[in-house]
């Protein structure tokens, strides 16, 4: 099969959950003999077309500077829409395009007229619906650092534009995100969950665990909460001192994160990384005792499969979907997104419970195992996209 992948971001830009899992299934459908074409954001300093583990990736609109999360104004926006459009339909006349898959947002809106004007079986990947999940999410995303007030406006716009879209098929990752589709009206809902590559990992246990340092993965923005657990770590390091709370990422919320470290003087207890590579980041996990993520919105939590990879357990929220992924008790814990206290009381019972943290990483290892190994999850996307493709012929 040719299949055609519309996708905002790609490596080198390929910090997040979306990207990460086009990614993933393009490299595996590749090794089973598909091609696959990627048109993704133009990106400063990076070349307009090259091979990736030979993906034919093409960047198209203003080029813009990765900083941890989408392209934040309108006009890139905009302008990476009608360009990818072009595109598209450029490939699709050269390659004979069998199947359109898009991400969520600006790229479903290229991917269906694409569809329509090749008359191209087409899928839509929606991670989670925003305005269900958090009434104010727009607003608040807008009121970020360096993000175009246009988007409180276009966003929500966009977003119930999309689920109004005559895809053939929208996939999701989670029972959760279905059922927030299927309030929304969508009929034609298919769940694959997120999978990893269990090869781009060391599964083994590290030799050298610090038992008192806990990592956070993802972007910096608002919605991933990563305050309530700052505010913790203020009452984590009375009992344990040299307690360390490692945060690796970029994004709009940066600033804001540093200042409330600053105000509780946590700087020698709270570090923030930035972006790393691939392979510093599993040496991170590895040399963890557990990964956080708070999250109050999340269509899934694909970090939270490489620290089951890492055989590590995971502190979570317990916002829907991640009590589905994360077994409270058995593969880690989850606590209520607001409450400081209970935060605090598991954080400090992972650090002081080295033997019960190990074994609760074991447990998400076979958990991932199980379920969410990428071969696995691409044997359903394969099968969804033969049949399509029979359909539509």
């Amino acid at each position: 099969m040719k299949i055609l992948y519309f996708c905002q971001l790609f490596p080198p830009a390929l910090h997040g959950g979306g990207e990460y899992i086009f990614f993933q299934w393009a490299k595996e459908l590749i090794r089973r003999g598909h091609k696959v074409f990627v048109v993704t954001q133009r990106l400063k300093g990076v070349k307009d077309f090259e091979y990736i583990n030979s993906i034919s990736v093409y960047r198209v609109g203003p080029a813009t500077e990765y900083k941890g999360t989408l392209p934040p104004g309108l006009f890139e926006n905009l302008g990476y829409v009608i360009s990818a459009f072009v595109k598209g339909m450029a490939i699709i006349a050269k390659n004979g395009i069998d199947i359109i898959h898009s991400n969520t947002y600006a790229p479903a809106l290229p991917g269906q007229l694409c569809a329509i004007t090749s008359r191209k079986s087409h899928i839509i990947t929606f991670h989670d619906v925003y305005f269900l999940t958090e009434r104010r999410f727009w607003k608040k995303w807008a009121s970020q650092r360096n993000i175009s007030h246009s988007i409180t406006v276009v966003g929500p716009f966009v977003e119930r534009l999309i689920l109004r879209f005559p895809a053939k098929v929208f996939h999701t990752v989670s029972e959760t995100s279905k059922k927030d589709l299927s309030m929304c009206g969508v009929k034609k809902i298919l769940v694959i969950p997120n999978g990893i590559n269990l090869g781009d990992y060391d599964a083994t246990s590290s030799n050298n665990v610090n038992t008192h340092q806990a990592v956070y993965i993802g972007r910096l923005v608002f919605y991933k909460n990563i305050d309530i657990v700052i505010r913790a770590m203020e009452k984590v390091v009375k009992k344990i001192p040299d307690a360390q709370f490692v945060i690796v990422g970029d994004g709009p919320y940066r600033k804001n994160l540093e200042g409330l470290v600053k105000d509780l003087k946590l700087m020698n207890n709270i570090i923030f990384t930035g972006r790393i590579s691939h392979n510093e980041k599993v040496k991170l996990l590895n040399e963890s005792s557990f990964l956080i993520l708070p999250s109050l919105v999340e269509g899934f939590g694909i970090v939270i499969l490489e620290a089951y990879a890492c055989k590590k357990p995971v502190l979570t929220s317990n916002v829907m979907p991640l009590p589905e992924i994360v077994e409270d008790g058995r593969t880690g814990f989850t606590a209520p997104p607001f409450d400081s206290d209970v935060w605090t009381e598991k954080i400090i019972y992972l650090f002081e419970n080295p033997p019960q943290a190990q074994e609760m990483g074991i447990k998400g290892y076979e958990n991932l195992m199980q379920r969410y190994l990428i071969e696995r999850v691409v044997d359903e996307l394969e099968k969804l996209y033969i049949y399509l493709l029979r359909a539509n012929r």
